[in-house]
């Protein structure tokens, strides 16, 4: 499963290298110069880790830092800030306003691959899916919504998991029954009734979130349509 990167940074020369590096190291990376592009897309999608720069014209990366982390919504997103401004005052001041971590410019590109590679390490001891505003904790077998704890029950964990793990691609109810039920035949209601508790749970009231491919199955969309 590709994770998903925000890089957002004003110089475009270094936006480039950072984009196409990780890209090349098989991450998904979206590249912005300034706030207001980055806050668009991520109403469309949360990504595992941010990159941010401080100076950026308009609003300063700490700007945007201090209203990601009075989201809840945007809790389990890691920060790693990456700025000319290298004092110890500046990396104390950006990780006292919720950065994860520091990187200063000059960096060597190995350097900032690095970092991310052992930021996915530590996500994959405690695996996270995350659609929107939930997260699934795979090894916890925890859901929120933001911050709001979300009671599932074991099937009903097994199948969002299932069908995370899949997006956005659609996953067939034949499918669904042989890997969530253990058996090649079986009642595809069962799957309507888990899939309807499920939607009304994460409030999913309009299926933008859990969509109905009618004569096939179900898939989770990434973002919302207009």
């Amino acid at each position: 499963m590709s994770r998903l990167i925000y890089s957002i940074e004003d110089d475009e020369n270094i936006g480039y290298v950072i984009n196409k590096s990780l890209t090349s190291s098989g991450y998904e990376v979206k590249t912005f110069a300034s706030a207001a592009p980055f806050y668009v897309e991520l109403e469309k999608q949360i990504p595992d880790v941010l990159l941010l720069d401080i100076m950026l014209p308009g609003e300063s990366g700490l700007e945007i830092l201090y209203k990601l982390r009075k989201d809840p919504k945007y809790s389990n997103i890691y920060v790693i800030i990456v700025s000319a401004k290298d004092s110890e005052y500046d990396k104390v001041t950006g990780l006292d306003q919720g950065a994860d971590d520091y990187i200063a410019k000059p960096f060597g590109i190995n350097e900032l691959t690095s970092k991310i590679n052992a930021v996915f390490r530590r996500f994959k001891d405690n695996e996270v899916l995350r659609v929107k505003d939930i997260s699934l904790y795979v090894n916890e077998r925890k859901c929120k919504k933001g911050d709001m704890d979300i009671n599932l029950t074991q099937k009903e964990f097994d199948l969002f998991k299932y069908l995370l793990e899949r997006k956005p691609n659609a996953v067939r109810k034949e499918d669904v029954i042989k890997n969530i039920w253990g058996s090649e035949y079986g009642e595809t209601r069962t799957i309507d009734m888990h899939i309807k508790s499920l939607r009304q749970k994460i409030q999913d009231k309009d299926s933008s979130i859990i969509k109905t491919l009618h004569g096939i199955g179900y898939r989770i969309e990434e973002w919302e349509r207009n």
